[in-house]
């Protein structure tokens, strides 16, 4: 399983690696990154490229998991959801009626 906030990544890998699990990780990106091009950080923001790199899952920031753009593509192409980084019981709470998978750093889940 591999996942990146970089498209053209996870293009390659459904491509020449179709066996590999792909996800797309993403978050709130015009808000950080400004070292990348805008223009690329909103594409991966909003998963607008998720039509051409076809990822198995979407791994978004829980912070910033509110965006309509992750359960429009959660909808549309029926694709399981994850979310980072739970560190916390709360944010395990908050997080598991809602993602199917989890990412967490740092604590154990009762």
């Amino acid at each position: 399983m591999v996942q990146s906030f970089n498209s053209l990544g996870i293009r390659w890998f459904h491509k020449h690696a179709p066996q590999v699990l792909r996800g797309q990780l993403s978050s709130a990106l015009t808000r950080t990154n400004p070292e990348n091009p805008f223009l690329a950080r909103f594409c991966v923001q909003f998963l607008l490229t998720n039509l051409i790199c076809r990822p198995d899952f979407i791994s978004y920031k829980l912070a910033d998991a509110g965006n309509p753009s992750v359960w429009l593509n959660h909808y549309l192409y029926r694709i399981p959801m994850a979310v980072w980084t739970l560190r916390n019981q709360k944010a395990y709470k908050t997080a598991r009626n809602k993602y199917d998978m989890y990412i967490f750093e740092g604590f154990s889940v009762k």
